[in-house]
């Protein structure tokens, strides 16, 4: 994974620049105004990785020559921050130097690194300071490897720190590990989408995870080239013997035999390059891309990225994405299913690094980071943000960026995302939206609502808690009564409900009645040992109540058993008990001593045990299951 990068004399960059791109998570935005240099990020990783293209120098750089000899010339580079994993399978003697190099750059100080300004040097330390503390970092290797104009690995950043391990030809040989472990693939916004896609091109081949000569040499053995041989050379021998004395001979210094590589080509040729791509329209129709809309074929790039991770490519874990603005030439109604796929890829490679001008993805990303560019008095600015609570973290950054950054991005992202909401429900083809709290909820929903989801194009957005969910209920709500009047009340529209949980301390906030848009929590009732929806501001407001408390209570239990394992605190389960299908909570019945540890075992790891939980779930949901009421009343409202 790459945390983040130095660049310098690339593109847009002329000073030293640190730009932060991760402190953990794999999906990593970057935003910023048009011309500040989102794309030259990407290009510059393309660059290192693929070196197929120039170098593109800033102007400076040309005007003041490029060397690394002469003082006052530009000195071109571009250093990437890797975390990898420490294989047993790397060779001794260059594991040596991966150990050293992630020793150096664990201990730079301040002081040691020289020829940059402050804010690149605050910048870089700031990451540097966060992934050090992650104790899931500890047995990883950081490494810092760059090359400069003359493609020479270097490493100035630890210049300064003394090590005879670290040698040019030890850092030439850290590159070339690094360019062999990572497929960089990038795909540019001004690129030719039909020759991208063409099977035979690297990128496609790099999606695919491999190569048409290794899907060839599968197909075509070197048994058949053999018998290819034989068979001419008997022709040709027979032909001979016809003729009386002539022979046909190859010229001197010709090969006399059909290679592999000869097949390959023409089948490459003749098959392979002759073949476009086109989109089906119908089972016997199809539209080819030099026929699509500049919007069809952006999505057509995400599609077929996806499909092939998802279906074709074994093993996506050493694949990093470059994606500039996927969402350009989209209507503001296509963006929240193309970022949705491109989330998805997310799961199936290392890393997914993209430029957006659409910022309505923030409220939506639970788990990712986004740099944001700004420029201040000329000099550029990156603030590195975790999407689960970019609001608090820019906040945060108020006072440092004078209110003008926090403010914009917060603006950007709530508008953008609440105008895809909008304009998708009051469509001629109306979409229905189900925002919920966070991750585990949409992982349950996703199961429980799939015909939904397929058959009346239901989404489902987790905006990360219920503070987030009143202010999302909030600016919605004056537009889309506005919206409704001008269209009428009695057209065809899409349905959104808001839904939280019933907190401890509970977010309460008046919400009106509306068939279409509903703002609700999840409340269980010990009455009648049901799972009840209410207006957010109407009674019961205890117990406390969260979605693990409402699912299917015999499933619950079953789950909970793939755990106990793991987590001995589960040793309230009795196994000769048969277990209700109601309510999970009212199912299990337990004392307050063994509700704390089912708690306790939810919240281990930062929740991440929920996840695992709500995963293991729907992996064993099946018909023998009841259906929880309260979801049966959700699906009833979608269909009606």
């Amino acid at each position: 994974m790459i945390a983040g990068l130095f660049i310098t004399y690339f593109k847009t960059y002329s000073k030293i620049n640190f730009v932060p791109l991760s402190d953990g998570h794999n999906l990593c935005g970057i935003l910023g105004k048009n011309g500040i240099g989102k794309s030259s990020i990407l290009e510059a990783l393309d660059y290192f990785f693929n070196r197929d293209k120039e170098w593109n120098l800033h102007l400076n750089a040309k005007k003041k020559g490029v060397t690394s000899k002469r003082d006052g010339a530009a000195n071109p580079y571009i250093l990437p921050i890797f975390i990898i994993d420490k294989d047993e399978a790397i060779r001794a003697d260059l594991l040596s130097v991966l150990v050293e190099l992630d020793r150096l750059f664990r201990c730079i100080k301040k002081e040691d690194i020289n020829g940059m300004g402050n804010n690149a040097k605050s910048t870089f330390l700031s990451l540097k300071d966060s992934i050090c503390s992650k104790d899931i970092y500890s047995s990883k290797l950081i490494i810092p490897i760059g090359i400069n104009y003359d493609n020479i690995a270097i490493c100035p950043i630890i210049d300064s720190i003394k090590s005879d391990i670290i040698t040019t030809d030890a850092l030439e040989s850290v590159i070339k590990y690094i360019r062999d472990l990572y497929d960089y693939v990038y795909i540019p916004k001004d690129i030719d989408t039909e020759q991208f896609m063409k099977l035979e091109t690297k990128q496609v081949q790099m999606l695919m995870g491999e190569s048409l000569e290794d899907i060839l040499k599968s197909k075509i053995t070197e048994t058949t080239i053999r018998e290819i041989n034989g068979n001419l050379d008997k022709f040709i021998s027979d032909l001979e013997n016809e003729l009386n004395g002539y022979v046909y001979k190859t010229i001197q210094h010709r090969q006399s035999k059909v290679k592999r590589s000869d097949i390959y080509k023409l089948i490459i040729d003749t098959y392979f390059n002759v073949r476009k791509l086109h989109k089906k329209i119908k089972d016997d129709q199809t539209i080819p891309m030099s026929e699509m809309s500049s919007g069809e074929k952006q999505k057509a790039i995400i599609d077929v990225a996806h499909s092939l991770l998802k279906n074709h490519r074994v093993d996506g874990k050493n694949l990093i994405l470059g994606i500039d603005e996927p969402e350009a030439s989209l209507h503001i109604s296509a963006c929240f299913d193309q970022f949705n796929s491109l989330f998805d890829i997310g799961n199936d490679c290392r890393q997914v690094l993209f430029t957006s001008h659409w910022y309505g993805y923030l409220p939506i990303l639970n788990n990712g980071n986004t740099c944001i560019i700004s420029k201040l008095d000329g000099t550029h600015r990156f603030d590195l943000i975790n999407t689960s609570n970019y609001q608090e973290q820019m906040s945060q950054q108020k006072e440092e960026s004078r209110g003008k950054l926090p403010y914009d991005i917060q603006l950007k992202s709530t508008t953008d995302f609440v105008q895809s909401i909008l304009i998708n429900v009051f469509s001629d083809s109306p979409y229905n939206w189900i925002i919920c709290e966070g991750s585990s909820e949409k992982i349950y929903f996703e199961k429980y609502f799939e015909d939904e989801i397929n058959l009346n194009k239901l989404r489902i957005v987790p905006v990360g808690g219920a503070k987030k969910i009143k202010k999302v209920y909030s600016n919605i709500l004056i537009p889309y009564n506005e919206m409704k009047d001008s269209v009428g009340k009695n057209i065809n529209r899409g349905k959104i409900l808001l839904l939280s949980d019933t907190d401890r301390s509970l977010v309460s906030y008046k919400v009106e009645g509306d068939d279409f848009f509903k703002c609700q929590r999840i409340v269980n009732d010990p009455k009648t040992k049901e799972t009840l929806m209410v207006n957010i501001h109407e009674n019961p407001i205890s117990p406390e109540t969260e979605i693990e408390d409402c699912l299917n209570g015999r499933l619950f239990v079953e789950v909970l058993k793939y755990f106990r394992d793991d987590f001995p605190i589960i040793d309230f389960i009795d196994d000769k008990k048969i277990y209700l299908e109601s309510p999970s909570v009212f199912s299990l019945d337990l004392r307050h001593s063994e509700q704390d540890k089912l708690k306790n075992f939810f919240d281990h790891d930062n929740g991440k045990v929920k996840l695992q939980f709500a995963k293991k779930y729907v992996e064993l949901l099946s018909n023998s299951y009841d259906i929880p009421k309260w979801i049966r009343d959700i699906k009833q409202w979608i269909n009606s």
